[in-house]
């Protein structure tokens, strides 16, 4: 428990969202498919997590915090988890109205392709997967960032679908446009020159930090 109590922490999160998603749901009571409150939350929740595993990585780059690292999984499992309750949620719809044209739009195609891609990354998540798969793992799972694109060019245009944004609401939108330059700031983390001056800048830091030895 004490070892991993930031990864209970983050899944209790991840479980109150969810639990709030559903109540707050049932209260709305929204039953069109393109104004469906779980499809439309359930999908941002899925970006944010992902958005927190990404976030990871830095945080252990930038700032040295190692124990940001085991977080990872466990946010972008979250991740998998909306983006799961997404399309089973959207797909209910569409069998509801009997229109699976619908399955032939294009940003249910770019979800498709994310989801699908989260469904190998969590399935390969331990570290059986890991050590069966070698080099092919780290291939498989870098595809993170790409997929985070995916699911947020699919938001934008699954939005501009919906009555909402025909009436001029644009705030969930701006609200992707904003993740999209979070995802591109956490992509140049990643460059090896900005990660190594990153790390020289670091260096000097705790050089700088560390006491004077006496003079003898």
């Amino acid at each position: 428990m004490r070892a991993s109590w930031r990864q209970i922490l983050v899944s209790g999160f991840g479980g109150l969202v969810l639990v709030v998603v559903v109540l707050q749901s049932r209260d709305i009571g929204l039953a069109n498919m393109y104004g469906d409150y779980i499809v439309e939350h359930s999908g941002l929740w899925a970006i944010r997590f992902l958005l927190i595993s990404l976030l990871m990585t830095p945080l252990n780059t930038l700032l040295g915090w190692r124990w940001a690292i085991g977080l990872r999984k466990t946010a972008g499992l979250w991740a998998f988890g909306f983006a799961l309750l997404h399309f089973v949620r959207y797909l209910s719809g569409v069998i509801k109205v009997i229109d699976l044209q619908l399955f032939r739009q294009d940003y249910v195609v770019l979800g498709l392709v994310a989801l699908g891609i989260l469904t190998a990354m969590a399935l390969t998540s331990h570290r059986f997967a890991m050590k069966r798969m070698g080099k092919r793992w780290k291939q498989l799972h870098r595809l993170v960032y790409a997929v985070g694109i995916v699911m947020m060019v699919h938001a934008l245009v699954a939005y501009a679908n919906t009555k909402r944004a025909f009436m001029g609401d644009q705030r969930v939108t701006v609200e992707v446009l904003i993740y999209l330059v979070v995802l591109a700031m956490l992509l140049m983390v990643r460059v090896r020159f900005i990660r190594e001056a990153v790390g020289q800048i670091r260096g000097q830091l705790k050089m700088g930090d560390a006491p004077a030895t006496p003079h003898s």
